[in-house]
């Protein structure tokens, strides 16, 4: 589709060296977008990590404080299993999920606690 004023794609007005500070601005711009994307992505992981590795503790808790009942070592075993999935995804991709590296580990250390004390 073309509209009035406008060529290939360029925006109306623009044309020879004023194309070139608009391309420069336009990159700059993304750039900033990408890296406000990337930091609210972390916030986000790192407070889903907060609650997800927050529900297990009570549990840790019990066991190790207070003599509790650990729970079911089906549950613990699976928990494990695909923690351990996702932490092979996460270090496959560490420099863009480091929040998730840490989440798992975490979830890891606790279910490993969590079983050995079941076994």
């Amino acid at each position: 589709m073309k509209f009035k004023g406008m060529t290939k794609g360029k925006p109306l007005g623009l044309v020879g060296e004023d194309y070139l500070p608009h391309i420069i601005r336009t990159r700059q711009e993304h750039r900033i977008w990408q890296e406000q994307r990337v930091r609210t992505s972390n916030l986000l992981g790192l407070i889903g990590m907060v609650f997800i590795q927050g529900a297990t503790l009570p549990s840790l808790f019990s066991v190790l404080l207070s003599n509790g009942t650990p729970p079911p070592l089906t549950l613990l075993v699976g928990v494990f299993v695909g923690l351990c999935f996702y932490q092979a995804r996460a270090i496959r991709n560490i420099k863009s999920e480091w929040v998730y590296v840490i989440g798992n580990t975490i979830g890891l250390i606790s279910n490993a606690t969590l079983i050995f004390l079941s076994v």
